[in-house]
């Protein structure tokens, strides 16, 4: 439970033998926490408690699963070649790419989106009785009504802002048949994303921008970074259709110094 007082790895090796022996159970799956903390965020390291199934595993002789933020497809199969469990939980790193399995499959590992713990979408709205979603994955729990399908009429997009957003709808009409050219007025991908990603322990944050530089070789969108868009910009390209994804504006706080250029504003 990782908790004070709390029931420590040799007090569940003792519990999961009794069950195991007891006969009723088919498989036991090791969590780690208690009922506020249990499911690890981008702050703990990737498998972290595997050791923990491996564990509980040494004592029982019934399969044993092992959960807690696996979201690497090569650290799965090192788990299970290893012996330290029987089976791989990997939930919110399906929900983040439901095509995980069949990626792994077929060898494309770099263009899995890969889940990075962050708890907003999936555990965060659980917590509160609302309808899972995912930060990362718009779909997610909406998969029929956001199904994407070719366009009746292909067109040529222009989309402005590289954040999340902009890389994301870029990303979509790309898959749905449309040419697609990407602006980014800074020299990289990411938008607010790398500032977030410089936030001690968040250094996740970043990784969608791998994701999407694979996506967008894949799919031949034209990313045009450190380009400023403005009307002439627009006209000169003459697109079909024009995405603006450069974001909101922030609430600067009124204190004295917040105005200053070493301020770095969290959106």
């Amino acid at each position: 439970q990782f908790q004070p007082r709390g029931l420590t790895p040799d007090d569940m090796k003792r519990v999961a033998s009794a069950l195991a022996s007891s006969g009723k159970l088919d498989y036991i799956s090791v969590t780690v926490g208690a009922g506020g903390v249990p499911i690890p965020p981008m702050y703990v390291p990737a498998a972290a408690f595997v050791y923990l199934a491996a564990g509980i595993k040494e004592v029982v002789d019934i399969p044993v699963f092992c959960v807690g933020r696996i979201i690497d497809p090569l650290k799965a199969e090192e788990i299970l070649a290893n012996n330290q469990a029987d089976m791989v939980g990997m939930t919110r790193a399906n929900l983040c790419d439901p095509e995980l399995p069949n990626k792994t499959r077929e060898g494309r590992l770099d263009e899995i989106r890969y889940c990075i713990g962050c708890n907003e979408g999936c555990w965060g709205r659980s917590a509160h009785c609302l309808p899972i979603t995912c930060a990362l994955n718009p779909s997610a729990g909406r998969e029929k009504e956001m199904e994407i399908t070719p366009a009746p009429v292909k067109k040529k997009v222009m989309v402005i802002g590289g954040g999340l957003a902009g890389m994301e709808a870029a990303r979509v009409a790309a898959l749905r048949g449309h040419s697609v050219s990407l602006y980014e007025k800074d020299d990289r991908l990411g938008g607010q994303l790398q500032i977030a990603a410089r936030a001690p322990g968040r250094a996740d944050m970043a990784e969608p921008v791998r994701y999407y530089q694979r996506q967008f070789e894949l799919l031949n969108v034209d990313v045009h970074l450190g380009s400023e868009v403005d009307i002439a910009t627009v006209e000169v390209e003459a697109p079909d259709a024009v995405i603006v994804a450069t974001g909101g504006l922030p609430s600067r706080p009124s204190f004295p110094g917040a105005d200053q250029p070493n301020v770095v504003l969290a959106r």
